[in-house]
């Protein structure tokens, strides 16, 4: 199950590296490195003014996976932690009337 988390994971984070292309391709020739910065402090207004109404599409799957990515990573850190816990226990103690 953990190993089906995480590659869910792994495709969110793909997902998200594609619309960031994507929104990137969309902009001016000379400020598609600057997009990058901007997507990256998630300033999705200045985006929209500079790739123009038709990025919309990609800001939202970019949102989507980046929220997906994430909640699969604590899901796997719940899961981790979980396991250690269990896979943990502190042994008996022998008891005293033996």
């Amino acid at each position: 199950m953990l190993v089906g988390v995480l590659a869910a994971a792994v495709f969110c984070w793909v997902m998200a590296v594609r619309a960031a292309f994507s929104i990137a391709a969309l902009a001016p020739g000379s400020s598609r490195f600057g997009i990058m910065q901007t997507l990256g402090r998630w300033d999705f207004d200045s985006i929209r003014t500079a790739a123009g109404a038709g990025v919309e599409p990609h800001i939202l799957t970019f949102k989507r996976a980046f929220a997906g990515f994430f909640v699969l990573v604590l899901i796997v850190v719940a899961f981790s932690a979980l396991a250690y816990v269990t896979g943990n226990a502190a042994p008996a103690t022998p008891s005293a009337s033996s």
